[in-house]
């Protein structure tokens, strides 16, 4: 028995010595330069049609037509990106290769930040090897963070993410309070506007705790497929709840409303020169907050989730 013991011991010990070879030879056997020139095109790819994107929301350009093109160019790119990198991410994972250049891993980083939110799940913890390692910088992380929660309509919890509309108009989604403290928990000092400054935050920012719900939304004289540049904002409309006027829309057309998430109604109504519209608030069980646009026109009220 002792030795048929031996022998399983001995066989065990060979099997593992085995394994780790074969994980170092694959390792060694990394094609370092094909994989730094495979994510510097999926850079390239990747940030293109976004800097057009960019530099038409700088000048000022507000017709919707004109981004459609770099959209597409855009989505297009991030479908082929994912293709090429995502084999990429698991052999760095695998085989624990953290010695690439820094730029290869925030290519990574930003193919995996641009997919859907079932691909952020998945590469979560790769992406926070990534700034434990140091390997892509903490606001990275934090901006991942953020978007998976806004992703589920949660708010973020840094304050990383923000919404632009068609006219160029920049709104930072709803943030946690306690924002602060959690950028304490990394050693960093709290910004509170984390954009460059050629942007220019247009809305106010909206905090809300566990307990509270944000409806945030926009209401114009016009029709939803109306280019925005032919849209009119529709100042003092009244939102109700529970027929009770809580706000009233800016010069803007902007609103938001902050309601307990305990005594949440199903519906709220918007009121335009004396009509009442009825909106029901969308999947109030699992969000944090909704953003609406309202389109007024020959007497009615068209509300899309945006």
């Amino acid at each position: 028995m002792k030795y048929y013991g031996l022998q399983i011991f001995l066989f065990l010990c060979l099997t593992i010595f085995s394994l780790r070879v074969y994980s170092a030879n694959q390792k060694e056997h990394f094609d370092r330069d094909s994989i730094a020139l495979i994510l510097k095109q999926v850079y390239a790819r990747d940030q293109a049609p976004r800097l057009i994107i960019d530099s038409l929301m700088k000048k000022g350009i507000t017709d919707g037509n004109l981004f459609l093109p770099t959209v597409m160019q855009q989505r297009s790119g991030d479908s082929i990106n994912l293709k090429e990198v995502l084999p990429i991410v698991d052999a760095i994972s695998k085989y624990a290769i953290y010695d690439l250049e820094a730029k290869a891993y925030e290519t990574c980083w930003l193919v995996i930040q641009h997919a859907d939110n079932n691909i952020k799940v998945k590469y979560t913890s790769f992406v926070e090897q990534l700034a434990k390692r140091k390997l892509i910088p903490l606001s990275s992380y934090m901006a991942f963070i953020d978007r998976l929660n806004i992703d589920k309509y949660k708010a973020q919890i840094y304050g990383y993410q923000f919404k632009r509309f068609a006219n160029g108009a920049l709104m930072q989604y709803p943030v946690l309070k306690g924002w602060k403290r959690k950028w304490k928990d990394l050693g960093l000092k709290c910004k509170k506007n984390i954009l460059p400054s050629e942007y220019v935050i247009n809305y106010p920012i909206v905090y809300i705790n566990r307990n509270q719900y944000a409806l945030i939304g926009f209401i114009y004289k016009g029709k939803s497929d109306w280019g925005i540049e032919k849209l009119m904002p529709i100042k003092d409309a009244a939102i109700l709840v529970s027929g009770k006027v809580v706000t009233t829309a800016n010069a803007n057309g902007y609103f938001f409303v902050i309601l307990n998430k305990k005594m949440l109604p199903k519906t709220i109504n918007i009121r335009i020169d004396g009509h009442l519209f009825k909106y029901s608030i969308q999947n109030m069980e699992t969000r944090d907050f909704s953003i609406l646009g309202g389109y007024y026109s020959d007497g009615k009220l068209d509300i899309i989730d945006m």
